[in-house]
């Protein structure tokens, strides 16, 4: 009997162990609640689709330096993006007098964010040539 009870109190350890592990696992995913644009102040809704724009930007930047864009097309991608954010911008903030020095600003704070979340994939020559 000692040895079906062993066998026994093993399983009902292992099921906890694997039900433990798969409630951390899944817990992110239940705890994680995105807020719905529509649900967000006009000027928090300006800020998440600059933010959203800068991040294409990047993109745009590193496919430039990586070589599967060429000048002229990052160029007139690019310009479009960062119009876009300039007139975000405008509409949100009335009161902003240089908004160039804003989204410059701003991309940069977005390049520390991905600098931050990702590893660095280009070469030190690679980084000193883009700039």
């Amino acid at each position: 009997m000692s040895g079906l009870s062993t066998d026994l109190v093993a399983l009902v350890l292992g099921m906890l162990l694997v039900a433990t592990v798969a409630c951390f696992s899944l817990l992110p995913l239940v705890l994680h609640t995105r807020s719905d644009p529509a649900e967000l102040a006009p000027g928090e809704q300006s800020h998440a689709e600059r933010q959203r724009l800068y991040s294409q930007v990047l993109v745009l930047e590193f496919d430039h330096q990586t070589g599967k864009l060429s000048v002229a097309d990052y160029e007139i991608l690019s310009d479009g993006l960062l119009a876009r954010a300039a007139s975000l911008l405008r509409a949100s903030d009335e009161s902003a007098t240089d908004v160039e020095d804003t989204l410059e600003q701003e991309i940069a704070a977005a390049r520390h964010a991905r600098a931050r979340r990702k590893p660095a994939r280009l070469t030190t020559a690679s980084r000193r040539a883009s700039l």
